[in-house]
């Protein structure tokens, strides 16, 4: 009786895909379900005998005292028995450099699982086990392919490779389709570290084409390289505000010193530092909502890391 009164019973079903009508007769039924309660009254049920760690999705239909049944809810989806920590991969290789996918399914990493070098591998981080897809083919002796960084899109995968010598930055479909291609082509000069821009249209790296290490942008599509930071001993890892508005990176100053985090404003170059020098502060990256800045860092000489973030705006940092 719409919203009066109270319904017979409930049958709650469950699948690996959305279910609508047509697939609710295959959907698999739950036991146990509550005795309904008057409308307009909250109520939760747990369902049990579910897979670890594996995407279902849930209906509900009701029945009133005449035995007619509702039609069938929306059909919301988890993940089942997802724990705090768990292995997205298991491999007897090194695993390493993970990145989520935009929308949070996958994970790029890169591997040493073929011959004596390393390739771009994608995993999917919402079911138990399952194998990991190969994205890149360079992995020979010495060739490396690393630090993957995903488009806004997840359409494409950025990374660095060496497997011309030199370290460049490739570009890569996914899934599949076609060869990867080629994105800076200085010869000698090395380019790390991309990250790509939230509007999708750029892409920051690191290269030494001046000498140090300094921060650049590419247009996704290729093309002129833009320098964003100059003069530092070393400046690398960028990463995007989430705006777009800014580059965080790490930067060792002149005269020395531990590397510490500094942002700069691409609108006019001007630049904050983040950290102190007194942390070794490395490789940031920006919260989604632009309030703080994770990076690794280490109290002392650099040898052993942890965790960290701090406001983008700086202040005291604190350890994860």
């Amino acid at each position: 009786d719409t919203t009066h009164g109270t319904a017979s019973e409930y049958d709650v079903r469950y699948a690996a895909s959305v279910i609508d009508e047509s697939g609710w007769a295959a959907a698999s039924q739950a036991t146990g379900e509550p005795a309904p309660k008057a409308a307009g009254q909250p109520e939760t049920f747990t369902v049990t005998g579910l897979a670890s760690r594996t995407q279902y999705y849930f209906a509900v239909k009701a029945s009133d005292g005449a035995g007619n049944w509702s039609e069938i809810s929306n059909s919301p989806d988890t993940t089942s028995d997802v724990p705090d920590l768990y292995n997205v991969t298991n491999n007897m290789s090194e695993d390493a450099g993970g990145v989520y996918s935009p929308d949070g399914t996958k994970m790029a990493f890169w591997s040493a699982r073929i011959g004596a070098g390393q390739d771009i591998y994608v995993k999917d981080v919402k079911t138990t086990g399952g194998v990991s897809t190969r994205l890149t083919t360079h992995s020979a002796g010495g060739v490396f392919a690393q630090f993957p960084a995903w488009s806004p899109d997840g359409t494409k995968v950025v990374y660095q490779c060496n497997v011309d010598g030199s370290w460049d930055l490739w570009v890569k479909d996914y899934p599949g389709g076609g060869a990867p291609v080629k994105l800076t082509t200085e010869n000698g000069a090395n380019e790390l570290y991309p990250e790509w821009s939230h509007d999708g249209n750029n892409i920051a790296f690191a290269s030494n084409l001046s000498g140090n290490l300094e921060v650049y942008t590419i247009p996704a599509a290729g093309g002129t390289w833009s320098q964003i930071t100059t003069g530092g001993l070393e400046s690398s890892s960028p990463t995007w505000s989430p705006d777009d508005a800014w580059i965080a990176y790490h930067h060792s100053p002149p005269g020395g010193g531990s590397p510490a985090i500094y942002k700069i404003r691409l609108s006019d170059s001007y630049v904050e530092q983040v950290t102190p020098n007194n942390n070794y502060a490395q490789h940031p990256s920006w919260s989604p909502d632009g309030l703080y800045i994770a990076f690794d860092q280490a109290v002392t000489n650099g040898s052993s890391f942890n965790i960290s973030y701090v406001s983008a705006s700086g202040g005291a940092w604190q350890l994860v």
